[in-house]
């Protein structure tokens, strides 16, 4: 469990929604942000973690370790239990300085590990699987049947709708999505306020 006596927005989306951009515009206006991936390419470079995961699977090679990750559900399973509830640890850890006057959650998994009745909003990056897929191909130099398979085993579209209360249609210009920030920056820069 997560205590915190800050507002906190929990961003989430599928594979290559746009997480990562859309949590480094809200960080330009000074709101603080964790994101649980960077926690988890942190703990990858963990001597400890490095040596469990070359054991169990003979490889640190993180493209490889995808590949296999996505093909095998079990290896996908024990990577899972070794690294969630350190990541989870470093969340309840969170200390959000007072100069930020609300903080932003980055995680992909918020609705599968219950993160999202911890936070105050929940915010859904979503965007169209088509994007999603060439973003993804683009991005993590993997072919489009792996992107669509981790896009697969993600929850669905749907139901990742289900539990927001707010959506940033990522589907086009940055100018657009921009824009989309700000008004929610302006409401969650009121709901922080009249929190204390």
């Amino acid at each position: 469990m997560f205590k915190h006596d800050f507002f906190v927005v929990g961003l989430t989306g599928g594979l290559a929604s746009g997480k990562s951009l859309v949590s480094q515009f809200f960080a330009t206006k000074g709101i603080n942000v964790l994101d649980a991936d960077v926690i988890v390419r942190n703990l990858h470079q963990d001597p400890t973690i490095q040596q469990k995961i070359q054991q169990q699977f003979g490889t640190l090679d993180r493209t490889g370790l995808r590949e296999l990750i996505f093909h095998d559900v079990k290896a996908k399973q024990w990577l899972e239990q070794l690294l969630q509830p350190l990541v989870l640890d470093h969340i309840a850890q969170w200390q959000v300085p007072t100069s930020s006057p609300y903080a932003v959650l980055v995680a992909p998994l918020l609705i599968e590990t219950n993160l999202h009745h911890q936070v105050d909003k929940v915010l859904v990056i979503d965007c169209d699987p088509s994007q999603q897929v060439l973003r993804a191909t683009a991005r993590d130099q993997i072919s489009t049947t792996l992107a669509e398979r981790i896009i697969a085993q993600q929850i669905s579209r749907e139901q990742r709708l289900q539990h927001a209360d707010d959506v940033i249609l990522n589907n086009g210009t940055l100018n657009e999505l921009s824009a989309q920030i700000d008004l929610l920056h302006q409401q969650y820069l009121q709901l922080a306020q009249h929190r204390h």
